[in-house]
């Protein structure tokens, strides 16, 4: 328990030094990425654990890669491999999140989700693409207003710009892999 208390500490303060390394009011980053003053606050000081969804608007916000502030650690290789046993693995009471991805890449990310069962999951939209891939278990994938039912070996691709959200209505646990593209998240204020 006290390690992810302690990783629940550490996305609190990267989300709060990649903030102040650009000289951004907590009301910047609000504008920015649609994630209120007072959440933001809460995020920083690990009074809340923020989502998937939260965090791809904060690192689109702050200019960083979301693997960035969830811990992974950047190389000096153009290649990056992912070693399973260097990996950081973030999480809350119904998925934990492992970034698989280049934790510099601004274009592409990838990651591992372990789904609790019941997981509710919140509904996000971004630009770009999103691919998601069933490792085992059974997950419910919305996009738009259908919903598309995946098992071990399935997979979907769509526009990430339709509000999508992943689900497991089961009762054992589920695992997938996401693949995105990480463009820029649209702005809250046009809608």
């Amino acid at each position: 328990m006290n390690d992810v208390a302690d990783d629940d500490l550490q996305i609190a303060s990267r989300i709060r030094a990649a903030r102040l390394a650009r000289s951004f009011t907590l009301t910047q980053v609000s504008a920015r990425s649609g994630v209120s003053v007072g959440h933001l606050s809460r995020l920083e000081n690990a009074e809340r654990l923020p989502t998937v969804r939260v965090l791809m608007q904060l690192a689109q916000a702050l200019g960083v890669s979301l693997t960035e502030l969830v811990g992974e650690s950047a190389s000096e290789s153009e290649v990056h491999v992912s070693l399973a046993s260097d990996r950081n693995v973030s999480g809350t009471l119904d998925k934990s999140l492992v970034p698989l991805s280049d934790p510099q890449s601004l274009v592409l990310q990838a990651f591992e989700l372990q789904l609790e069962p019941g997981r509710k999951g919140e509904p996000t939209c971004h630009l770009g693409e999103e691919w998601i891939y069933v490792v085992s278990g059974r997950v419910n994938v919305l996009v738009g207003s259908e919903t598309v039912a995946l098992g071990p070996g399935d997979a979907t691709h769509f526009p990430a710009s339709i509000r999508h959200c992943l689900k497991n209505p089961h009762s054992s646990p589920a695992v997938a892999v996401i693949v995105a593209s990480t463009g820029s998240l649209p702005d809250p204020s046009a809608h």
